[in-house]
């Protein structure tokens, strides 16, 4: 999102989470004081989630050694956390609510919220618990400590793109025909759908996606040697 939208996402979210405030406090019934509860968490996560994007980014800093460290947030992590605790609940009760009704398109659209809270809770509270590293790059390559965990040497690297859906924005790099994937089922799923194993997101990090792109490809040029094409 770009900051305008980013702006817009932040106070509709708020916006909401005060309307469900006042709900909350005044729910006559459990049955509206569950829905009260759900709404708030919902677009509270929602104001968040915008408002993390207006933070600023942060620039890749070396460390002593050369090292660039580029570790996870604790604060973007616990947004993503509640974001996924919000459409946990919501993936929960909102279908339970529909059943009175019987099945339906919308029931079934509501469960799947469900999963896919589940999961980005359970990826939000582990960088928040651990904090550590997420990608180190050095002199002689870059190592992925997220995800599908992985190293290569700059000299195995071929060539370097950079993928975007919407406002995600991430480097693939396509290797050398001798350099093996990843062992794991993740690379395989990604060899399946034409994607590189090995790419680089900032994910929680909230470094500037170009900034790290441009320390990447510096270090790329100035190490990859001979065995990649000029």
């Amino acid at each position: 999102m770009n900051r305008l939208s980013s702006l817009a996402v932040t106070l509709i979210g708020f916006g909401f989470t005060a309307m469900g405030l006042f709900l909350l406090f005044s729910a006559e019934t459990d049955d509206d004081l569950l829905m009260a509860g759900v709404t708030t968490l919902f677009f509270a996560a929602v104001g968040l989630v915008g408002l993390m994007d207006l933070l600023p980014a942060s620039v890749p800093r070396q460390q002593p050694g050369g090292r660039i460290v580029v570790g996870a947030s604790r604060l973007r992590a616990g947004i993503f956390a509640l974001g996924g605790l919000a459409f946990l609940v919501a993936g929960i009760v909102m279908p339970l609510r529909m059943l009175e009704t019987g099945f339906s398109i919308k029931l079934l659209l509501g469960a799947l919220g469900a999963p896919f809270g589940l999961a980005v809770l359970i990826f939000g509270l582990r960088q928040v618990i651990a904090a550590g590293p997420l990608y180190i790059l050095d002199e002689t390559g870059i190592e992925s400590r997220t995800g599908i965990k992985w190293r290569l040497a700059w000299a195995d690297i071929r060539d370097i793109s950079t993928g975007r859906v919407g406002p995600n924005a991430w480097l693939m790099f396509d290797t050398l025909p001798h350099v093996p994937d990843p062992p794991g089922r993740a690379a395989r799923l990604n060899r399946r759908f034409n994607m590189p194993p090995y790419a680089l997101a900032p994910g929680t990090s909230g470094v500037d996606f170009n900034a790290l792109a441009d320390v990447v490809f510096d270090l790329w040029e100035a190490h990859r040697g001979n065995g990649a094409p000029t």
